[in-house]
């Protein structure tokens, strides 16, 4: 009998140590399944992982507001955007058919808190000459002379006879940010991989660009994606997508020439300097691994520098691996004597003093190259001292991840 006793008492034991182990299982079990929502603290990250903010980080700059879109203004022109100027002048950008002169009448809406005024203004207009095109770019201007302006600028309102054209203003609210360098890229229209977009922006955030304005007709999906993300990164100061849709051929140099000028008021006493290139260009820094160091604050309206394309069609850098971005693997490049506009001082005449930095920096085009016997091709290296901090940047392990598709 106390043999039977023992045995009992054993058993009971055992299947009380099992029990606890049991629970002490599923205890952690839940632990782990809930420490995402912060109730047992911190959750250890794993290696590599980009942990996201949980507040998305506002736009102060709203260099994308208010949206913009293409409008048919009549007689074959039409506007993009409008930007107040100060001293009661309002400009509006957009382009016209050549040999036709622009005539219509506006008036400027103020928004004075819950109510909004409309005064009659003076027409004026500034005409671009665009090379090679049956369209110039147009500044149309609306000067109002009211001494008794209140409120905010709201919306240019152009009228011919009884049609009316109202298109949302830039107020200009923002205050100059010292030291930002924002970048304007033209709308892709040889159908890019994702990754190079991808890439293209990882590696301009790393050199030091705060600011992106990318005028977008066909990568919306990735770049909405990325716009999303980035909010919750404190990596840029503002990333804004601008749908273009331009009502000319999208080759055309008018609709190339027009983002150089909306680009430039989008930007004026917002940013320090601004970059306007093409997703296929690179600006790549020499002796520094920043931008900002090798620009400084009294730099003429205008910098250049040499430019040279490097070989998508040949082959990858020998060290390099599949899934690098181009700018680490495509080292074969075609010297050229060309030198380039890139970075521009908007608060300054960009008509005023321009140099050309030859040690600084260069810009890589990175495209298709007709490369014959007598082609002579260079081996550039230039990017290779961002390979460490390229690979382990966040938007590259985002991107390696799958999370910005």
């Amino acid at each position: 009998m106390k043999k039977y006793q023992q045995l009992s008492l054993f058993v009971l034991a055992l299947i009380s140590v099992i029990g606890l182990i049991l629970y002490r299982k599923q205890y952690l079990e839940l632990k782990t399944s809930v420490e995402g929502f912060s109730i047992f603290g911190e959750q250890e990250k794993p290696q590599k992982c980009v942990v996201l903010n949980e507040t998305l980080k506002l736009d102060d700059l709203k260099l994308f507001y208010p949206v913009s879109g293409w409008m048919n203004l009549q007689d074959e022109f039409y506007v993009y955007s409008a930007f107040w100027k100060g001293k009661s002048i309002t400009t509006a950008v957009g382009i016209g058919l050549k040999n036709r002169k622009p005539s219509f009448e506006c008036h400027i809406w103020h928004d004075h808190g819950d109510s909004l005024f409309s005064n009659k203004g003076s027409f004026t207009f500034k005409e671009i000459q665009v090379e090679s095109s049956d369209y110039n770019v147009f500044e149309y201007s609306c000067e109002i002379n009211s001494p008794n302006l209140h409120g905010t600028p709201y919306m240019f309102v152009f009228i011919k006879q009884e049609t009316k054209r109202f298109i949302p203003i830039d107020s200009g609210s923002s205050s100059l940010q010292q030291g930002s360098v924002a970048m304007c890229v033209y709308p892709d229209f040889q159908g890019l991989n994702k990754l190079n977009v991808i890439d293209f922006i990882a590696y301009h955030q790393l050199i030091g660009f705060t600011d992106f304005i990318l005028y977008d007709e066909m990568h919306y999906g990735v770049l909405r994606k990325m716009r999303t993300i980035l909010s919750g990164l404190n990596l840029i100061k503002s990333f804004s997508v601008l749908p273009w849709l331009v009502p000319i051929e999208q080759t055309d140099p008018a609709a190339k020439a027009v983002i150089d000028v909306d680009c430039l008021h989008r930007v004026t006493n917002k940013v320090s300097f601004i970059a306007i290139v093409s997703f296929e260009d690179y600006l790549l820094p020499k002796s520094q691994k920043k931008i900002t160091n090798i620009i400084k604050y009294d730099s003429p309206a205008s910098l250049k520098f040499k430019y040279q394309i490097c070989c998508t069609d040949l082959n990858n850098d020998r060290v390099s691996e599949e899934s690098w971005p181009l700018v680490l693997k495509k080292t074969q490049c075609m010297h050229s004597n060309e030198s380039r506009h890139i970075l521009i001082n908007p608060q300054q005449d960009n008509t005023a003093k321009t140099i050309t930095l030859k040690s600084e920096a260069l810009i890589n085009s990175y495209k298709r190259c007709s490369v014959s016997k007598n082609t002579k091709i260079i081996y550039d290296s230039t990017a290779r001292k961002f390979l460490y901090d390229l690979l382990n940047s966040k938007i590259i392990l985002l991107r390696n991840s799958g999370s910005l598709f």
